[in-house]
């Protein structure tokens, strides 16, 4: 089980791991029935900041930028790339080879734009609550 949550903590993340792990499909099959723990898990240090900068009496739309920020640089924004890519494919309005297509051009159209716009603008929200 440790090489799954190294294996998801190299993919998902920018913290270097200096061990040689198992990539082989039975130890990706098993390290994604614990993404959402994995997941959930990346959050505990973002939560700690948030609580610190609480403690401080940090202004609280302080606090959820920086938090945000935090976690940002955390995982790299990896997830952030695939939902613009995403964004801008599926709501193209096109036949799926033009779709997968527009998903792998490196440049944002305004469907990823507007969809990294409101990703981010609700994390805000709720950091700032």
């Amino acid at each position: 089980m440790m090489n799954e949550l190294l294996l998801l903590t190299q993919i998902f993340t920018v913290l270097p791991i200096k061990r040689k792990l198992n990539y082989s499909n039975g130890a990706l099959k098993r390290a994604s029935l614990l993404m959402s723990l994995h997941g959930a898990a990346l959050y505990l240090p973002a939560v700690g900041l948030s609580m610190v900068l609480t403690f401080l009496k940090c202004p609280s739309n302080i606090n959820a930028l920086v938090t945000l920020l935090f976690h940002l640089l955390l995982t790299g924004a990896y997830h952030l790339d695939g939902l613009s890519d995403s964004a801008d494919g599926l709501l193209s309005g096109r036949e799926r080879e033009r779709m997968l297509d527009i998903m792998k051009d490196s440049r944002i159209g305004v469907y990823g734009a507007a969809a990294l716009f409101f990703d981010l603008a609700l994390k805000i929200m709720i950091y700032n609550d």
